[in-house]
């Protein structure tokens, strides 16, 4: 598996004791959805640290480096102390399919994150927070 560091820079964060992983769509795919548009948006368009996830997984199945695991995410407000975001490129909900390369990165994704800090238990945004995400037709049963 090769996850790829971008070389994002980010203002000051709290500490994160990851326990959790929280799985969010970006309900959007093509050439602009790059992890350095989505880290330069949440920089400052929100004026958060930097991008809120800590790993994003593009359709072609690269996995790009967000934050850093060891701080707090930006990724559903009601769940982000102690939790990892991992977010899809894709809108799930138009799109009906995840793409097997996108899929078998999340596995070998997941298989890295829980040899790392165990096995944890893996939430849709949905699930822990105010939203849809991540999209109707996500196969969150199948990811989890």
């Amino acid at each position: 598996m090769n996850i790829i560091d971008a070389g994002l820079s980010f203002r000051a964060m709290s500490s994160n004791n990851p326990q959790s992983i929280v799985i969010h769509h970006i309900g959007g795919e093509g050439e602009w959805c790059t992890v350095e548009n989505i880290h330069n948006m949440h920089k400052n368009d929100n004026g958060w640290a930097g991008i809120g996830y800590h790993y994003y997984i593009r359709l072609d199945g690269s996995i790009f480096k967000g934050r850093p695991d060891s701080c707090q995410g930006a990724h559903v407000a009601e769940f982000n102390h102690n939790s990892l975001g991992v977010a899809f490129e894709g809108n799930y909900d138009k799109r009906s399919e995840m793409p097997q390369a996108q899929y078998n990165s999340w596995c070998e994704l997941k298989e890295y994150l829980f040899k790392k800090y165990g096995n944890m238990p893996i939430y849709g945004h949905r699930e822990v927070g105010s939203s849809d995400c991540p999209g109707k037709f996500f196969p969150l049963e199948k990811v989890k």
